[in-house]
């Protein structure tokens, strides 16, 4: 009994941070603090904005791979496969990249820009990896989260250290759910996490 309510958690952990998500909590926590480069957005606009990223970079993500699984080209939706990530590893780069394009239109903060800018070169870095191993999309996606947090708040930018301990302990709890359920193993896990985290800290650290 005690095997079947931890793979349920781990179940239910995996669906709750799942990577197409973390953008859009990332998004969602800093409209909450609301730090200065969120003030001067209207509450209307920023809405607005929120609005158009979710859907862009998670439903019209979730949707194409619907049609790829409608198609027969995705046996599943899980992507448990090194092989079953190529070709939504290439559309989810392409939304976040229509997403940095016109976030760069907007009269809004560089972080972000940079914000999407980092989740484009994040999710082509995967790509590539992918193409010679298996690597924890999962835990990549958290660690770019935990690392944009650590840029602000090295650059004195804000003050995070609450949120970025939760993070640290969403990472190992998302950790433990990935290898509860066999989806990757512990090298996958840890550079998972690491990838994302330096691609975005350098990124953050670099231009602000």
């Amino acid at each position: 009994m005690f095997e079947k309510l931890e793979t349920r958690i781990a179940q239910a952990v995996s669906y709750a941070l799942h990577p197409l998500l973390i953008p859009s909590y990332g998004l969602g926590i800093l409209f909450i603090l609301k730090p200065f480069f969120v003030t001067i957005i209207p509450g209307s606009a920023w809405w607005m904005i929120f609005l158009m990223l979710s859907v862009l970079t998670v439903i019209l993500p979730l949707f194409m791979m619907g049609v790829l699984r409608f198609m027969g080209i995705l046996p599943n939706l899980s992507l448990s496969l090194k092989h079953e990530r190529t070709y939504p590893l290439i559309l989810v780069a392409a939304c976040y990249l229509v997403a940095f394009m016109i976030l760069k239109k907007l009269d809004i903060s560089d972080i972000f820009i940079l914000y999407y800018l980092g989740a484009t070169i994040c999710a082509l870095g995967l790509f590539a990896i992918n193409q010679f191993w298996k690597i924890s999309l999962h835990m990549t996606a958290l660690g770019a989260l935990t690392a944009v947090f650590t840029g602000l708040s090295a650059s004195g930018i804000m003050d995070m250290p609450m949120w970025i301990a939760t993070l640290i302990f969403a990472a190992g709890m998302l950790g433990f759910a990935r290898l509860k359920l066999g989806q990757n193993n512990l090298g996958q896990v840890a550079s998972g996490y690491f990838y994302g985290f330096i691609t975005f800290l350098f990124i953050y650290q670099f231009y602000l």
